[in-house]
């Protein structure tokens, strides 16, 4: 009967969407309560009766993150991959490996993002990305255009994510 009503008004989606909300809340409190401990005894009273390692043991984690990749260009012999990625179920902040031939040199820039605030408030200001590749000769002249010389993967504490994407190499010819 319970299901029947749920169906019947278009109830379902917006009970998941209440939920996902709850569980980011009570994600993101644990993530503080992680980051600094004193934050136990100064909010004792509000946290009395709360069993913390009950909610944490039973933490919703996310499958994926949030995220695009925006651009792929190569100037010369640098690949440029800027994009963004956020975490919607934690406040912790995402780190990225790159993956790519070790004769190549690798440099991950975090840039603020305002236009992904607008649509993630609860993003980081710079969970935007700018990694560069400076590729090596041998890896410039067999470099093929629809096939990505590198791996980019997203990490946290809760959170292991390959970021892929179907864009190709777009080539920046100097001026």
């Amino acid at each position: 009967e319970y299901e029947d009503f749920l169906s019947a008004n278009n109830l379902r989606s917006l009970l998941k969407e209440a939920q996902r909300f709850v569980y980011e809340k009570c994600n993101r409190v644990l993530d503080l309560l992680d980051q600094d401990p004193s934050l136990l005894e100064i909010h004792d009273q509000q946290l009395r009766g709360v069993q913390l390692q009950k909610l944490e043991d039973t933490r919703l984690k996310s499958e994926s993150p949030h995220y695009h990749i925006d651009v792929i260009k190569l100037f010369t012999d640098v690949l440029d991959i800027r994009g963004w990625v956020h975490d919607p179920l934690s406040s912790a902040r995402i780190k990225l490996e790159v993956t790519t031939h070790p004769s190549n040199t690798v440099h991950i820039e975090a840039i603020e993002r305002p236009d992904v605030l607008n649509v993630h408030p609860d993003a980081h200001l710079d969970c935007g990305f700018r990694i560069s590749i400076k590729l090596d000769s041998s890896e410039l002249s067999a470099l093929d255009l629809s096939t990505l010389p590198f791996r980019i993967v997203a990490g946290s504490r809760h959170l292991k994510f390959e970021l892929r994407t179907d864009k190709t190499i777009t080539v920046v010819h100097p001026d």
